[in-house]
């Protein structure tokens, strides 16, 4: 074990990232009790976009010490930011399995249940959504784009005076958001 840690080390020290991550991947298969090589190996990933490979790391240090906090909040956020491009590229089934995921890890994560929130308004489960968008305002009253986002589901379920209520508060928290005095135009 020493040696690995030692030669992570060197490699970490000179710069030497593929070689540092190959020697951390190979520690936690011949050491899977050492918890800095799964750091290492999921921090890496999570950083260079690769988010499958840093849920998959992560979930299993999670699942061999529960009570990490690192790894906790390094799962999180994995199955976040993987939430967050699916949800960007139209994969709104895969950003709202992820997004849940993340809440149920961190269920305070004002970005997780505005996302998911979308996701489920992209799913048209507007019920949902609107409960989700709820959740944020209750978190954090003043977090971006929630009532523009509740104001959507709201004028899509047909409740336009809310609708209007979100989107006025909106455009006063956040009046450099064009689309949020658009759709305050079509719910009027």
């Amino acid at each position: 074990l020493g040696s690995f840690l030692d030669l992570c080390g060197v490699y970490q020290a000179q710069g030497r990232v593929e070689d540092l991550i190959r020697t951390a991947s190979e520690g936690i298969k011949r050491f899977p009790a050492e918890r800095r090589f799964y750091l290492t190996v999921a921090n890496h990933a999570g950083r260079n976009g690769q988010y499958e490979r840093a849920i998959e790391v992560f979930g299993e240090a999670h699942g061999r010490w529960p009570q990490d906090v690192q790894f906790k909040d390094g799962l999180a956020s994995a199955h976040l930011y993987l939430g967050m491009q699916r949800l960007d590229k139209g994969q709104n089934e895969e950003a709202e399995r992820h997004l849940r995921q993340t809440v149920t890890l961190s269920e305070r994560d004002v970005d997780a249940r505005l996302n998911l929130g979308r996701a489920l308004h992209n799913l048209n489960r507007s019920i949902e959504a609107e409960q989700e968008f709820d959740r944020v305002i209750a978190l954090d009253p003043k977090a971006p784009l929630a009532r523009f986002h509740r104001g959507m589901v709201r004028q899509a379920l047909g409740d336009l005076d809310a609708a209007i209520a979100d989107l006025s508060e909106e455009i006063r928290q956040n009046p450099a958001y064009p689309p949020s005095y658009f759709s305050r135009g079509k719910a009027y």
